[in-house]
């Protein structure tokens, strides 16, 4: 008697389409909140590994302009990620010189970075958080047609444009100096290259429609393997230098004669 009531009872409620768009609701509400879950934690997750993307890059080529300027490419590294506040302290990371498959590049840097994740809804339901791991690597390229050289890499001036003098080359020009002003234009002075460059820094507010590139890999001596030819004593009507000065002094061409000359 108690079954046939029961299933009487079944059929009832099974014959029943009252109330089945809340059955519905209360059966697909968890399946929406996981997807509103799954696309936020998505979203956070793509925009931290591109934010520790930029900061491996911007690490890696930190790294390399320590290697190139003072050797040191390790504090160069940790000054650079250290300038992302927002980046979680329990990070790892790595820095390496001349990685492979660039391991005969001197001036190659690989820097690896892995941190935790920080997921609004998965971390409810993990121990751990999920760890993002990125890696970047820079190096130097030698780039330019120079054919003014001052290789000195003195704390100086290398490349001095004085006042009210205008220079404009169809190549480039570069210096090995270290000063803050290797190139430097001064004035009212003019000066436009394919290519300016230099190990130091450059000071030329008159430096126009050029490339320039500050605190760059040392250029290489042209002439290292041979000696350079004497310059001869005529064919410049204002100034002649042919001189060997073993007191490191240097010559200063007015404007004047760099224009006739």
């Amino acid at each position: 008697m108690m079954l046939r009531r029961v299933k009487a009872t079944l059929g009832v409620l099974l014959n029943d389409e009252r109330g089945n768009v809340l059955a519905l609701a209360a059966v697909g509400l968890p399946i929406m909140l996981g997807c509103a879950a799954l696309a936020v934690d998505t979203v956070q997750w793509v925009f931290a590994k591109r934010e520790l993307q930029s900061t491996a890059d911007a690490a890696a080529i930190a790294g390399v302009y320590g290697l190139i300027q003072t050797g040191d490419m390790e504090t160069a590294v940790d000054r650079s990620i250290s300038a992302n506040q927002s980046l979680d302290r329990r990070r790892s990371v790595s820095a390496e010189q001349s990685p492979a498959p660039r391991d005969k590049d001197p001036f190659a840097v690989r820097v690896r970075l892995a941190t935790p994740a920080s997921m609004t809804f998965t971390s409810l339901f993990l121990s751990k958080p999920p760890v993002i791991s990125v890696e970047a690597i820079a190096t130097v390229v030698e780039n330019g047609d120079y054919c003014l050289f001052a290789l000195d890499t003195e704390q100086e001036t290398g490349l001095k444009v004085e006042p009210s003098s205008s220079v404009e080359m169809d190549c480039g020009m570069a210096t090995n100096a270290s000063s803050k002003d290797a190139i430097s234009a001064e004035g009212s002075a003019s000066l436009k290259a394919d290519m300016i460059a230099a190990f130091g820094g450059i000071e030329a507010e008159g430096i126009s429609s050029s490339r320039v590139r500050a605190y760059g890999v040392k250029q290489k001596d042209p002439f290292a393997d041979r000696d350079p030819p004497l310059v001869p004593n005529t064919g410049c009507p204002n100034v002649t230098v042919n001189s060997d000065d073993s007191n490191g002094n240097a010559v200063v061409l007015p404007p004047a004669a760099m224009e006739t000359c």
